[in-house]
């Protein structure tokens, strides 16, 4: 990596637009356009949104229950209107947990289905 690419992949995660990552690393947009075209240098950065992603997920995830606990509560809630919301957002969340579950098990016979095939014609 070249000499400013630590300031300009942390300026890039944080900033957002290339203007504001230029100031905040103290570069032109042109450098940043110019590492931008780097293939080393991108994958640097995918790598680095990438690990910025999956933290957030698992802190999303970790989450997850607090929030299942707080909608399960709310079905108590004394407002009428509180506890229809919860009851249809706990509905409608597991509807589509089941059709993903659903989806991935479809996706999966056909995968085991495409490699049989596969392994037939070989």
């Amino acid at each position: 990596m070249k000499k400013n690419d630590e300031k300009i992949l942390i300026a890039l995660l944080e900033c957002g637009s290339v203007i504001e990552a230029a100031k905040q690393a103290n570069v032109s947009k042109s450098t940043i356009f110019r590492r931008l075209s780097d293939e080393e240098f991108r994958t640097e950065w995918r790598g680095a949104r990438e690990s910025i992603v999956e933290i957030s997920m698992n802190e999303m995830q970790s989450a997850m229950s607090k929030a299942v606990r707080c909608l399960v509560d709310s079905l108590e809630d004394k407002d009428t209107a509180n506890r229809i919301r919860a009851a249809k957002i706990i509905i409608e969340s597991s509807q589509r947990g089941l059709d993903i579950f659903d989806y991935a098990a479809r996706l999966e016979r056909i995968e085991i289905a495409l490699k049989l095939r596969k392994q037939g014609n070989e």
